[in-house]
């Protein structure tokens, strides 16, 4: 194993020492688990106390950056109110013609999949197969297996972990604290 640490090394431990799991970080860094978590502390930094989640989804290490990009070409990640209540809530949704591909994120995230037949109304367009949840739960646990992988929305991601972190969300959120994420989500 290695002894110093590298910038890099340093900078992605900063990045994704608070949602990644044990496993992602030892393959990640080349380190046994106590050298990674006694760097940490030295860096002060800390994990997120809902860790038990994260090893709910079958996803290996090449799911996990297969998914990720997915999300990062054809997924949606934000924050969306329900009606005009004050009850708001982190959303998922992929939507692909390519049935394949969808149905197996749908079968990884333990999602259905729901077909949106536009063929019918324009035969030139091919019909579209989705997957979406609000469930915070899987979210959050996708959010944290793709995180080290995501590319294009690595800092809609983080948002939205936070989001759900600090509302540790219930179904319900105060319309402020929402918006003010939804804001640092899509600018």
């Amino acid at each position: 194993m290695k002894m110093s640490w590298t910038e890099e090394e340093e900078q992605w431990l900063k990045e994704n020492y608070r949602f990644s799991s044990r496993k992602t970080m030892i393959d990640k860094l080349d380190r046994r688990w106590q050298a990674i978590s006694q760097k940490a502390k030295r860096m002060e930094l800390k994990r997120d106390k809902k860790r038990k989640v994260v090893d709910s989804l079958p996803l290996n290490e090449t799911d996990k950056a297969y998914l990720a990009g997915i999300l990062d070409c054809d997924g949606h990640i934000g924050i969306y109110q329900r009606g005009l209540s004050d009850n708001y809530a982190p959303n998922f949704l992929l939507s692909m013609t390519l049935p394949d591909t969808v149905y197996w994120a749908a079968d990884k995230l333990g999602l259905n999949v729901r077909l949106n037949q536009i063929s019918k109304r324009n035969p030139d367009h091919k019909d579209q197969y989705v997957i979406q949840t609000s469930r915070s739960d899987i979210i959050r646990t996708m959010l944290i297996y793709v995180l080290p992988y995501l590319q294009s929305k690595r800092k809609q991601a983080k948002i939205l972990l936070e989001f759900i972190q600090d509302c540790k969300y219930n179904g319900k959120q105060s319309s402020s604290l929402a918006e003010e994420y939804k804001k640092k989500i899509y600018s």
